[in-house]
């Protein structure tokens, strides 16, 4: 009986360990304590006030600065609009895997979780659906998620947006390492049709005030 309680007591255990050792994620939900719909009073309850806050003009301004050829209309957190974007600094990526949490009227609608981090551990407990981690093919995501998604274009790297998931994955090199998060929305695709338009004159409206000298990708 000793001999069974014991047993039964490592086996608590260990599942405890391996709860505490991964950062769970649920596709079009949120990741760890952090959700979709959440106010900016609670992430801010759990995640502290340290986070840089952005605008929406001075996000698609980064955008504009990385790469000004980019498909601006295809970008998730772009397409979904937000008025503000709080950014993770390094001290709090040392604890949590998000990027960037993007907000509208007061609320999450989109996070970036990624794998470029100060401590690669970090990366490694986070855990997809209870399925998929960071640095797994595309293939075993594709077999996973499945074939209905949308194949979004981003120099130097392959992304498949599953609107119907709330998941768009980021691979590089044929490995995933970003992912973002938003709720599941089967019109995703006529929201990116609806909004092209004005997502492509705010970014050329950029690039005049730049001075540059955009030509839309094709």
């Amino acid at each position: 009986m000793k001999q069974i309680t014991t047993l039964f007591a490592g086996v608590i255990f260990s599942f405890v360990l391996i709860a505490q050792q991964t950062t769970s994620v649920t596709a079009g939900i949120g990741c760890g304590d952090i959700s979709i719909g959440m106010t900016e009073i609670q992430v801010k309850a759990i995640l502290g006030d340290s986070m840089e806050e952005k605008t929406f003009k001075e996000e698609m301004t980064a955008f504009w600065h990385h790469n000004r050829t980019v498909a601006i209309d295809s970008i998730t957190q772009f397409v979904l609009g937000f008025d503000k974007c709080l950014v993770l600094d390094d001290d709090l990526n040392r604890k949590w895997p998000i990027f960037k949490i993007f907000l509208l009227k007061g609320k999450v609608n989109c996070i970036i979780v990624t794998s470029y981090l100060p401590d690669n551990t970090l990366a490694e407990k986070v855990l997809i659906n209870e399925n998929i981690r960071f640095e797994d093919d595309a293939e075993k995501c594709k077999k996973y998620f499945g074939d209905q998604f949308i194949k979004t274009p981003y120099p130097g790297y392959d992304e498949y947006l599953y609107y119907n998931k709330g998941i768009h994955l980021l691979f590089k090199e044929g490995v995933l390492k970003t992912f973002k998060l938003f709720k599941a929305n089967p019109g995703f695709p006529a929201l990116i049709a609806a909004r092209a338009k004005l997502l492509k004159a705010q970014f050329q409206e950029i690039d005049k005030e730049k001075g540059g000298g955009f030509n839309w990708p094709d």
